[in-house]
């Protein structure tokens, strides 16, 4: 973590953000160590940089350890909205799917749920390309999804992503201010 922390301040970064899956068994049997591992690493970095002499450029980079919270996608879908939105396109649609809490959503769940999303948005703008969408396309579709995503729809549906906001801007530090086990 501290050669990426340096590397980044070297390219101009204030901010770095450190973000791993929880996913867990049964998927990932080795998924708790190395959280543990990433925990450890991480408040390593934070007393190697709270050592650092006051006018060393590295002791100003804030740094943040994310978990997300079972999966990225979980992430995605705290906000169906927006995945309703980057699919319609230029068309208008009466489709508001309801949120609901997604931190306990394991990938195929939330990867489902994000399809069935999807295949009811092109349901209703008579798409069949959308209606016949897998599960396993859904991944290709998060950047899309991500563009979409309005923080303040989707933090209240999912408290690893609402950390994010709360430090993606890189106004606090997670040093500080750490991450909610």
């Amino acid at each position: 973590m501290l050669d990426l922390a340096r590397r980044a301040l070297d390219s101009g970064y204030d901010c770095v953000l450190f973000i791993l899956d929880e996913e867990g068994l049964p998927r990932s049997p080795d998924r708790p160590a190395k959280l543990r591992a990433f925990r450890q690493a991480f408040q390593e970095l934070c007393a190697h940089l709270a050592g650092l002499r006051d006018n060393d450029p590295l002791r100003r980079l804030k740094v943040t350890r994310v978990v997300c919270r079972r999966c990225l996608e979980s992430w995605l879908a705290a906000d169906p909205q927006a995945i309703v939105d980057s699919v319609r396109g230029v068309h208008g649609i009466n489709y508001r799917p309801e949120p609901r809490k997604t931190d306990d959503l394991l990938p195929a769940q939330a990867l489902d749920k994000i399809a069935q999303i999807i295949r009811e948005a092109g349901r209703r703008l008579d798409r069949r390309d959308l209606t016949r969408v897998a599960t396993g396309g859904i991944k290709s579709r998060g950047a899309s999804i991500a563009e979409h995503v309005d923080p303040g729809r989707a933090r209240r549906h999912n408290g690893s992503l609402a950390y994010f906001f709360d430090m993606v801007d890189g106004s606090r530090s997670g040093c500080e201010h750490p991450f909610p086990e």
